[in-house]
Protein backbone atom coordinates (compact mmCIF):
# COMPACT_ATOMS: atom_id res chain seq x y z
CA UNK A 1 0.00 0.00 0.00
CA UNK A 2 2.83 2.46 0.42
CA UNK A 3 4.42 1.88 -2.91
CA UNK A 4 0.84 3.23 -4.26
CA UNK A 5 0.98 6.12 -1.80
CA UNK A 6 4.50 7.00 -3.03
CA UNK A 7 3.67 6.89 -6.97
CA UNK A 8 0.37 8.90 -6.62
CA UNK A 9 2.58 11.23 -4.43
CA UNK A 10 5.32 11.33 -6.90
CA UNK A 11 2.24 12.09 -9.88
CA UNK A 12 1.22 14.57 -8.26
CA UNK A 13 4.58 16.07 -7.50
CA UNK A 14 5.83 15.80 -11.50
CA UNK A 15 2.24 17.62 -12.31
CA UNK A 16 2.78 20.31 -10.25
CA UNK A 17 6.10 21.00 -11.59
CA UNK A 18 4.61 21.38 -15.09
CA UNK A 19 1.79 23.39 -13.55
CA UNK A 20 4.06 25.71 -11.58
CA UNK A 21 6.60 25.50 -14.56
CA UNK A 22 3.74 26.75 -17.10
CA UNK A 23 2.64 29.54 -14.98
CA UNK A 24 6.34 31.38 -15.00
CA UNK A 25 7.92 31.21 -12.02
CA UNK A 26 11.93 29.66 -11.93
CA UNK A 27 13.29 26.61 -11.26
CA UNK A 28 13.92 26.41 -7.66
CA UNK A 29 10.72 28.13 -6.61
CA UNK A 30 8.72 25.75 -9.25
CA UNK A 31 10.55 22.57 -7.58
CA UNK A 32 10.36 23.73 -3.77
CA UNK A 33 6.22 24.42 -4.55
CA UNK A 34 5.79 21.00 -6.00
CA UNK A 35 8.03 19.56 -3.25
CA UNK A 36 5.52 20.29 -0.98
CA UNK A 37 2.35 19.37 -2.71
CA UNK A 38 4.50 16.09 -2.65
CA UNK A 39 4.50 15.83 1.18
CA UNK A 40 1.22 16.74 1.48
CA UNK A 41 -0.28 14.89 -0.44
CA UNK A 42 1.80 11.69 1.49
CA UNK A 43 1.30 13.11 4.50
CA UNK A 44 -2.51 13.45 3.72
CA UNK A 45 -2.81 9.77 2.12
CA UNK A 46 -0.79 8.52 5.24
CA UNK A 47 -3.69 9.87 7.73
CA UNK A 48 -6.60 8.83 5.41
CA UNK A 49 -5.25 5.11 5.45
CA UNK A 50 -4.37 4.69 9.39
CA UNK A 51 -7.81 6.56 9.62
CA UNK A 52 -9.57 3.94 7.88
CA UNK A 53 -7.77 0.75 8.77
CA UNK A 54 -8.50 2.02 12.16
CA UNK A 55 -12.08 2.26 11.60
CA UNK A 56 -12.44 -1.42 9.61
CA UNK A 57 -10.62 -2.81 12.64
CA UNK A 58 -13.21 -1.38 15.19
CA UNK A 59 -16.08 -2.25 13.33
CA UNK A 60 -16.12 -5.71 14.61
CA UNK A 61 -15.80 -7.46 10.85
CA UNK A 62 -13.72 -10.32 10.64
CA UNK A 63 -12.25 -9.86 6.94
CA UNK A 64 -11.54 -7.27 4.74
CA UNK A 65 -14.32 -8.21 2.31
CA UNK A 66 -16.42 -5.78 0.09
CA UNK A 67 -19.52 -5.22 2.16
CA UNK A 68 -22.81 -7.52 1.53
CA UNK A 69 -20.28 -10.18 0.42
CA UNK A 70 -20.70 -13.72 1.35
CA UNK A 71 -18.44 -16.39 1.89
CA UNK A 72 -18.13 -19.28 0.62
CA UNK A 73 -19.92 -22.11 2.00
CA UNK A 74 -17.93 -24.57 4.35
CA UNK A 75 -16.92 -27.73 2.83
CA UNK A 76 -18.11 -30.92 4.35
CA UNK A 77 -16.09 -33.52 6.10
CA UNK A 78 -16.21 -36.01 3.40
CA UNK A 79 -13.79 -33.69 1.53
CA UNK A 80 -15.76 -33.31 -1.83
CA UNK A 81 -14.76 -30.60 -3.61
CA UNK A 82 -17.18 -30.94 -6.70
CA UNK A 83 -20.57 -31.79 -7.82
CA UNK A 84 -19.55 -34.77 -9.90
CA UNK A 85 -17.50 -36.05 -7.39
CA UNK A 86 -20.30 -36.66 -4.61
CA UNK A 87 -22.14 -38.88 -7.39
CA UNK A 88 -18.59 -40.63 -8.47
CA UNK A 89 -18.14 -40.73 -4.24
CA UNK A 90 -21.63 -42.56 -3.12
CA UNK A 91 -21.21 -44.83 -6.34
CA UNK A 92 -18.53 -46.53 -5.27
Amino acid sequence: MSKIIFQVGLLVFLVSIVFFGIQGFDLLETVSRSFLMFIAVMVTAGILLTAVSLFTKGSGRDDAGIPGEQKPAQRGSTGLHRPHDAVAHSTK
